[in-house]
């Protein structure tokens, strides 16, 4: 079995970064209509733990939160809580696990890290799967997408290896804090997902008011957003093929 990187966070989102080498599924592959929310992808999130510093949820709202986790003790064994900026959101933070064989034959780019020309092999797709041609689990080689916030565009910021993906990624963002967030009373400055891709959508404003972070914190409806709110809504997301 191959090694396999654990991340407590999801991820990864159209930002402007440079993809990573990635292998297309082949004919055996499930079809984009099966993938939905439960497409294979290197981004475990913990979505089926969802965490609000702020308590219970109410009315379909959610209170917001400053982070995935408030200590290490919050994260998985051998995870730290860190800030994924100054004074700013918190996630869990992993040691990414680099792929030490092959098990998907053809699909694979490596084997371990000394089949890449830059950067290390691990389980893939780094990026999560929206639409499109279903990526299956396979070795790609991958390496950082960025070393700090400068090297990210459209005010996305750079967030560390280990937290949405085994390499450094840019990651969407609308705000940095919770000050940031000023439409309405209450606001706070969270990483949301993606109601239909298994990634995160992003740093985004939530308000007491409706807030959530992921469909589980709403009472009825899913959580979206318009890329900078993340919201409550009614019906069911509309979600690409």
């Amino acid at each position: 079995m191959r090694s396999r990187w654990l991340l407590a966070l999801p991820l990864i989102l159209a930002s402007g970064c440079p993809e990573s080498s990635m292998l297309d599924a082949g004919v055996d592959a499930p079809s984009a209509s099966d993938a939905g929310r439960d497409a294979p992808s290197a981004l475990d999130v913990g979505e089926d733990a969802p965490r609000l510093d702020g308590g219970e949820l109410a009315d379909g709202g959610g209170s917001g939160a400053m982070g995935d986790c408030d200590t290490d003790a919050d994260c998985d064994p051998g995870m730290q809580c860190i800030e994924l900026l100054p004074g700013g959101y918190r996630v869990c933070r992993g040691t990414p696990v680099e792929a030490t064989e092959c098990d998907a034959g053809e699909f694979d780019d490596c084997c371990d890290s000394s089949d890449c020309k830059s950067g290390a092999c691990y389980l893939g797709p780094i990026h999560a799967f929206c639409g499109g041609p279903v990526r299956l689990p396979s070795n790609v080689c991958a390496s950082d997408e960025c070393g700090a916030d400068a090297d990210c565009t459209d005010g996305a910021v750079c967030a560390p290896a280990g937290t949405f993906a085994p390499v450094a990624v840019c990651i969407h963002a609308v705000c940095l804090h919770d000050t940031d967030c000023t439409a309405e009373a209450g606001g706070h400055c969270v990483v949301a997902r993606d109601a239909c891709c298994d990634r995160a959508a992003g740093l985004l404003c939530t308000y007491d008011s409706d807030g959530c972070r992921s469909d589980s914190d709403c009472t009825s409806g899913y959580c979206g957003n318009d890329g900078t709110r993340a919201r409550c809504t009614a019906g069911a997301a509309i979600c690409p093929l």
